[in-house]
């Protein structure tokens, strides 16, 4: 299966670019895909605490599972007024 993620502002930084296309196994959660991805880029574990995490353009839980084709974002902090 294969899922894009998209990433913003620090998290782009810290991977070092915008959009990923990851080859995962059937069976992956959310949270599986962040393990994954921290696996891969280390820097990303120190933003996780602050991240805001969307699946087809729509907050999702940890346990939502992935589907061949899906789109994940990660989003830093957003602020305003």
């Amino acid at each position: 299966m294969k899922v894009k993620v998209k990433l913003f502002g620090s998290h782009r930084r810290a991977v070092g670019m915008d959009e990923l296309d990851v080859e995962i196994q059937e069976g992956i959660d959310v949270d599986g895909m962040v393990s994954k991805l921290i696996g891969d880029y280390p820097e990303l574990e120190r933003l996780m605490d602050f991240t805001t995490i969307a699946l087809n353009k729509k907050i999702a839980p940890g346990t939502t599972m992935l589907k061949d084709g899906d789109e994940l974002a990660l989003f830093p902090p957003i602020a305003g007024g």
